[in-house]
């Protein structure tokens, strides 16, 4: 099946509207599709066809769950839909990239990076500041990459492999999000 089928199939499993049209997600650029009225995140840059697959796919993280493979999920999903500047998204940002560094390059555990996320949300080891995405266009992996996941296994490897990605597109921040990483880490 085609990732514009499965995409149209998650989401009228959803119980909302499909149109036949397919729109670019404007922050990640995936090919998604067009949802009518669709909802949307109240500051990701995400539109609506991109918010409404990664909330199916939540429901089928959630079905499965592996707390390593939705901590990636969540953080690789908003740094790559990071909105406009505002003193919101700049934290968010700033804390998902964070994450992303200490799952990635330290390879802490989720139990390990949860409760510092607390403290890094709140500023408490550097201040936010707002670091300029990388173009839609870089992304290698988006949300569609992961549809055709046929079971737990193969989707922790693609979330995995989209963290990483990901991660690697932030480059030019890499080094600032490290010393803010380092920051976390001394605090514990």
């Amino acid at each position: 099946m085609k990732q514009d089928e499965m995409a149209n199939r998650m989401i009228s499993s959803l119980g909302l509207p499909v149109s036949s049209q397919s729109e670019y997600c404007p922050d990640c650029g995936a090919l998604v599709p067009v949802i009518p009225d669709g909802p949307v995140h109240r500051y990701f840059g995400a539109s609506s066809g991109c918010w409404v697959l990664y909330a199916a796919l939540l429901s089928r993280e959630f079905s499965t769950f592996d707390a390593r493979t939705h901590q990636l999920s969540v953080d690789t999903y908003a740094v790559q839909h990071p909105g406009t500047p505002s003193p919101q998204t700049t934290q968010s940002v700033c804390t998902h990239l964070v994450a992303l560094c200490l799952s990635l390059e330290h390879e802490y555990g989720v139990e390990d990076i949860r409760p510092m996320m607390g403290d890094v949300s709140k500023g408490r080891f550097f201040t936010p500041v707002w670091l300029a995405a990388p173009a839609a266009s870089v992304w290698p992996v988006t949300i569609v990459d992961l549809l055709d996941a046929t079971s737990p296994e193969d989707y922790g490897a693609a979330v995995r492999q989209w963290a990483e990605a990901t991660w690697q597109a932030w480059s030019a921040h890499h080094a600032r999000v490290q010393a803010w990483s380092d920051g976390a880490i001394a605090a514990r």
